[in-house]
């Protein structure tokens, strides 16, 4: 639901638009990363003064980084939320400082896509085309009036896409019946692997009934992820490589995920679209089992074994992450 006051806050001047709505100019993807950008900045923080916001939780994060990002993106990462960023993850709490930074970034790209709240009084979105909304529970006068002598077009709107096209709510809880499921499991096939869905990459939690209860797994979690469990490693290599190689051919792309003698865990992602795509029979040359999670594929999603996502500290879930499996999952 949104606030009672709702802003967009561009470039473009309303009145080059169609009575559709669309402008007859043209429309920026990207910063100008000068003068307009400054501006877009600095209404967010006169927002946010008027406000009376301080600090604001980072939502529904969504980190794309490859080849092509920039160091000076890493770098502005690294600084809000670690080295590793494992600062991180859905409801991180920020300062007005870092989240001017990060709505930056998104006005830059799209490496990184979040929503920017402090429930009940203040939510930043970055839309596409240089488009910003800003919602308050207060009018913000003295913001609108700024950041129209700023030369940026304020508009009253009906609502923000942040309260409207946000990701839903994971509804199954990672509790102790979530994780009694899994140990059930585990004594049925003998292991599975736990993926840990970070905003920054995935981690595999390889669980055998020597490392039971699987809810201790908890203790090396980041908050808010979400929890998918898969079937264990094969000791049947050839298989695995096969199968991965397949995959590739059909530009899919997926996790290899082995172990070796030593019985060290490892675990690399392969894309059949990627130029330097890794040679899978030098990744699995010292593997004893090993695994190949492809959690899409042109027939769609593959279901996992269970999924749900970790529940806050106070035994409610608040992690927003996409239900991109059905709903009678078993």
């Amino acid at each position: 639901m949104d606030l009672p006051f709702v802003w967009l806050v561009t470039m473009y001047d309303p009145v080059n638009r169609n009575a559709d709505g669309s402008y007859t100019v043209r429309l920026q993807v990207e910063s100008d990363r000068g003068p307009v950008e400054a501006a877009y900045v600095q209404a967010v923080a006169d927002f946010a003064a008027d406000s009376g916001v301080t600090c604001l939780a980072v939502r529904e994060p969504f980190l794309h980084l490859d080849r092509s990002t920039d160091e000076e993106t890493l770098q502005v990462l690294a600084g809000v939320f670690g080295p590793e960023l494992s600062g991180l993850y859905d409801g991180a709490l920020v300062d007005v400082a870092a989240a001017l930074e990060l709505v930056r970034l998104q006005l830059r790209g799209w490496d990184l896509r979040c929503t920017l709240e402090d429930e009940g009084r203040f939510v930043i979105h970055v839309g596409v085309q240089q488009r910003l909304y800003l919602s308050s529970y207060t009018a913000c006068e003295r913001a609108l009036a700024r950041t129209a002598a700023a030369g940026l077009f304020p508009e009253h709107c009906s609502s923000n896409p942040a309260s409207t096209t946000g990701k839903p709510l994971v509804e199954r809880a990672a509790d102790a019946e979530f994780w009694r499921r899994v140990d059930d499991l585990v004594f049925d096939r003998g292991e599975v692997l736990v993926e840990e869905h970070r905003v920054a990459g995935r981690v595999f939690h390889r669980v055998t009934p020597q490392q039971l209860p699987s809810a201790a797994l908890e203790e090396r979690m980041r908050p808010r992820v979400l929890l998918s469990v898969w079937p264990g490693l094969t000791g049947d290599v050839d298989v695995v490589r096969e199968c991965t190689l397949a995959a590739l051919e059909d530009s899919d792309h997926g996790h290899l995920v082995w172990i070796d003698a030593a019985g060290r865990l490892h675990q690399r992602w392969v894309d059949g679209e990627d130029p330097d795509v890794p040679d899978v029979a030098v990744l699995l040359r010292e593997a004893v089992a090993a695994s190949w999670v492809e959690s899409i594929t042109p027939n769609g999603p593959v279901r996992p074994l269970l999924q749900a996502a970790r529940l806050d500290t106070d035994g409610v879930l608040r992690a927003r992450w996409t239900r991109w499996v059905d709903d009678d999952l078993d």
